[in-house]
């Protein structure tokens, strides 16, 4: 499939026996990472990243990652990993060792609500990309709480600026670094 921004567009969607909810429930998302293990999800994404350069001939790849998905862009946008940019909006999960292993062009977006990203796991982040002198760019919304830029309460005006320009902000990084 191709976006409207002419991206060849491969969606991983792996919450088999999960609940996807498009309200701001949770379901039952606490129970994801026993579903869907570190060593699991990683053997889909590398799958996934191998067929898009077998099957497709993709030169450039790419990865958007929300909350869960966040940890495994930054997995994979280490050397070796496949990944030659990526975006993450309100990402969960990752540890400083995962940040630290970023080798690629990375764009994050954060909410000022998000108790999963507190001003010190930001800021811990931003250094270390910095310390590594890494192409990187990340943005702070306010008044967007943690999955702001999947399911949000549209009629907030602060909310829904949060969740559109998260997705014009993808689409810039990608037009910089994957075009």
């Amino acid at each position: 499939m191709r976006s409207q921004f002419s991206y060849l567009l491969l969606a991983v969607l792996g919450l088999k026996n999960g609940v996807i909810n498009t309200g701001n429930s949770t379901g039952r998302f606490a129970d994801i990472n026993g579903i869907h293990t570190q060593e699991k999800v990683e053997a889909i994404i590398a799958s996934s990243i191998s067929s898009l350069r077998k099957q497709f001939g993709a030169k450039k790849i790419g990865a958007v990652g929300y909350c869960f998905g966040g940890k495994y862009v930054a997995r994979f946008l280490a050397p070796g990993g496949g990944l030659d940019a990526g975006f993450t909006a309100h990402p969960s999960g990752v540890t400083t060792d995962e940040w630290a292993a970023v080798g690629g062009p990375l764009s994050i977006a954060f909410g000022t609500l998000d108790g999963s990203n507190t001003p010190a796991q930001r800021a811990a982040a931003e250094a270390i990309f910095t310390t590594k002198n890494l192409t990187f760019q990340t943005t702070l919304y306010s008044n967007a709480e943690h999955g702001f830029a999947v399911r949000t309460d549209l009629s907030i005006p602060q909310k829904k600026f949060a969740q559109e320009s998260a997705y014009f902000q993808a689409v810039r990084w990608f037009d910089a670094w994957i075009k």
